[in-house]
């Protein structure tokens, strides 16, 4: 498990380096000029990128459009993403855009279901730039969120911001079919976040009048 020590972070018996570098795999952010960056030629687990805030280490798998569909497609990404959950404190999975086709309704709903299923287990996250600079900075403010009491929350982005539109909050869910952005919010605001809402019971969801279709299509998603 990647552990932190003094002022290095480690992985087992191996020290990667300082604590406040972020180490990334010598595939990843090959073009970021930004200073604080630590290349490795090959990260523990071959995870993408590794950060520490707050006493906390934090693994981060990152996936461009394509990237994203085919690792889904092929399981590779729920293995990623469970070696992560298992060997740092918080797990987060980068997304760093969207496909702009996605091939047919039925492929969109079974990458949709796999990112319920991994939010529901605590994986975060993080929708991030194509630019490797931008990246770098994004993670910096990032942190801030990833390390405080609301770590475990589903959806890093937009829905827990004080900042953001009442129409953003619970923004994930719509990704249910037939589950509108009012829904959303209600079962946002009622439960406190994203992953609550998605792990509350059948009769939570139908005391605030949820559909019985749109409670067997969230429970078909987390199966």
């Amino acid at each position: 498990m990647f552990t932190i020590k003094g002022k290095e972070v480690w992985y087992k018996n191996k020290v990667l380096g300082p604590k406040t570098a972020l180490h990334v795999d010598k595939d990843e952010l090959k073009y970021a000029t930004a200073a604080g960056i630590k290349r490795h030629p090959t990260m523990p687990l071959r995870v993408d990128m590794v950060m520490c805030a707050a006493g906390k280490v934090i693994g981060i798998e990152s996936k461009l459009p394509q990237d994203l569909i085919d690792s889904q497609k092929k399981r590779r990404l729920a293995r990623q993403m469970r070696a992560l959950l298992n060997e740092c404190d918080i797990a987060c999975l980068m997304v760093r855009g969207l496909p702009d086709y996605m091939g047919c309704s039925m492929e969109f709903q079974s990458l949709w279901n796999d990112l319920v299923r991994l939010q529901a287990l605590g994986v975060i996250i993080l929708p991030a730039s194509q630019d490797h600079d931008d990246i770098v900075k994004q993670l910096a403010k990032y942190a801030e969120f990833l390390t405080d009491k609301k770590a475990p929350l589903a959806a890093i982005a937009g829905t827990d911001k004080k900042k953001l539109k009442k129409s953003d909050k619970g923004w994930f869910l719509t990704g249910l079919k037939q589950l509108g952005s009012v829904t959303a919010v209600r079962l946002h605001d009622h439960f406190g976040s994203t992953k609550a809402a998605l792990n509350a019971s059948d009769k939570e969801w139908q005391a605030l009048k949820v559909s019985k279709k749109l409670i067997k299509r969230r429970n078909e998603a987390m199966s």
